[in-house]
């Protein structure tokens, strides 16, 4: 009676279902490439919510929505709420912006003036969004809602109603979600 040897055909199985693991996991949590595009998206996410909060300082000190994001950037802060820090700690830098809402190519932001209390702001993103990602950054959706709804991949754009004297418990810094 001879033994069989099994040593080949265990081994072939076991990388077979290592194999099948991996690519699994791929499928379920998405590749390096999807991981590095919610990375990039979660940048223009952040920047697209200082676009909004540099609008909402100067519409709040000056009763108008800025007519486009240079304006807003060169309006010199003078508001009034204490409550609200959030004009004390907008940051400019880095942040391109141009006008109307097609932004060109993911990363890049559009702001456009709709009315006198209420403006569009647009992102193009890389990856589809939803708020149950690892790295969510919630950022200004206390105030605005609709900064947290599911979207495509692509251009998203927000119709922001700006809010005179805007009063909020909440914390104004970025909140991470991990998993």
């Amino acid at each position: 009676m001879t033994k069989r040897n099994l040593g080949p055909v265990l081994a072939l199985t076991g990388a077979g279902i290592a194999i099948a693991a991996v690519i699994a996991g791929f499928i379920a949590v998405g590749g390096p490439g999807d991981a590095r595009d919610r990375r990039f998206d979660d940048i223009t996410f952040s920047k697209l919510n200082n676009v909004i909060g540099i609008a909402q300082c100067a519409f709040d000190t000056t009763g108008e929505a800025p007519a486009n994001f240079e304006a807003a950037k060169a309006t010199p802060n003078s508001s009034e709420n204490k409550a609200f820090p959030l004009c004390e700690s907008n940051d400019a830098r880095g942040i391109a912006v141009t006008s109307g809402s097609q932004p060109a190519n993911p990363g890049d932001m559009t702001y456009e003036r709709l009315a006198p209390a209420q403006i569009r702001a647009c992102g193009h993103f890389r990856a589809p969004f939803d708020v149950n990602h690892a790295g969510y950054t919630a950022g200004l959706t206390y105030l605005y809602p609709q900064l947290d709804e599911p979207a495509p991949a692509g251009v998203r754009c927000y119709v922001i109603d700006l809010i005179k004297n805007p009063t909020s418990t909440e914390p104004v810094a970025d909140v991470v979600i991990t998993q």
